[in-house]
């Protein structure tokens, strides 16, 4: 992978987490604001403010932030999917991880690139 193809991996990983912590951000507020969304309360502005945190670190090249993006958003959905069963959002989950995945990628790769 060149250092160009790991800086677009690693960009692609921060659009997409920006993209998913807004849209949760989103429907949490739509949700406490009298719209009833299986299953979602106060307690995901702590899934938006993770979310956002390791983005952050994400765009900052941090290896843990961008493993933990994935494991974090894997968990997640699998947790989500279980309880509420929302299998047409399965197909997004799996695009979002991929590129979060490609992120974990770009990231390491960026920093092999930096040590040498």
């Amino acid at each position: 992978m060149t250092y160009e193809e790991a800086g677009t991996n690693v960009r692609n990983a921060v659009y997409t987490g920006v993209i998913s912590t807004t849209i949760t951000l989103l429907v949490t507020v739509l949700s406490l604001l009298g719209t009833t969304i299986g299953g979602i309360n106060a307690w995901n502005f702590l899934d938006v403010g993770v979310s956002a945190g390791l983005t952050y670190g994400v765009y900052k090249c941090s290896r843990f932030c961008a493993i933990s993006l994935f494991a974090y958003y894997v968990f997640s959905k699998g947790v989500t999917l279980h309880n509420i069963g929302l299998k047409p959002t399965f197909v997004v989950a799996l695009i979002i991880a991929y590129f979060y995945f490609q992120g974990i990628r770009g990231v390491i790769a960026i920093q092999q690139y930096k040590k040498q």
